[in-house]
């Protein structure tokens, strides 16, 4: 995959994420908010944030961001303490009640020592809610696009877990 197919992604996984929050102002629907924890998904550890922004009664939309560490780092080689990232991107959920299929794109951004790179990923997995408003996902996570392979601090994780509360 070439350099412009990549960017021109980043840009409409953007353009994509923005929509849903203009589409989310006019609508009648409230938005709900979910916070909590990500293990694996391309991050090994990180603190995540979903809003929903569209929802009907069988889809829901969520723009994604997250934050976290990526690898431990080489600091016994001498090397950065670690790979710390930024995720964005949109899920699409569709499914009734408690079980939903969750799929979507998004970005990983990543900054380890002196290198600063992006990797374009996707989410494909199920997500369980609660009567409580508490999420459990699962899902497996393959990089799509890297723009940096040369990282030793980079935890390729491809399988993810996920526990998020509603409020």
């Amino acid at each position: 995959m070439e350099k412009g197919y990549f960017y021109k992604a980043i840009a409409i996984c953007g353009f994509l994420a923005g929509s849903f929050v203009v589409l989310s102002q006019d609508s009648s629907r409230v938005a709900r908010n979910h916070l909590g924890g990500q293990l694996g998904g391309q991050m090994m550890i990180g603190l995540r944030y979903e809003r929903t922004t569209l929802s009907s009664s069988w889809f829901q939309g969520n723009v994604i961001s997250c934050v976290g560490l990526n690898a431990n780092g080489d600091l016994a080689a001498g090397g950065p303490a670690g790979t710390y990232s930024i995720q964005t991107g949109f899920h699409l959920l569709a499914g009734r009640n408690w079980l939903f299929i969750e799929a979507g794109p998004f970005v990983n951004w990543n900054k380890s020592g002196p290198h600063t790179f992006a990797n374009l990923n996707a989410w494909l997995g199920l997500q369980l809610k609660t009567k409580g408003g508490f999420s459990l996902c699962a899902g497996y996570t393959p990089i799509l696009y890297k723009t940096f392979t040369e990282s030793s601090n980079y935890w390729d994780s491809v399988f993810g877990i996920k526990l998020l509360g509603e409020f």
